[in-house]
């Protein structure tokens, strides 16, 4: 969790999880951070939010995690 604090990053997780698979996330992250990277599939700016989020409900297959980037 220091890393998280350190590097002030922020983890916001969807609702299809538990609280312990957002726990077990963490850790996976703390330990594997490459491996982590290779499941986002998608990255969007904010604004093209609406759109990313129905593709991936559409299309379940094709987006293993989504990102929306506030920063862009």
């Amino acid at each position: 969790m220091n890393a998280f604090m350190r590097e002030e990053l922020d983890l916001l997780g969807s609702t299809v999880c538990a609280v312990a698979d957002v726990a077990e996330a963490v850790r996976l992250f703390g330990r594997r951070r490459a491996h982590v990277e290779r499941l986002v599939t998608h990255q969007v700016p904010l604004v093209d939010a609406p759109a990313a989020v129905e593709h991936a409900l559409r299309h379940p297959g094709d987006v293993m995690k989504l990102v929306i980037r506030t920063d862009q």
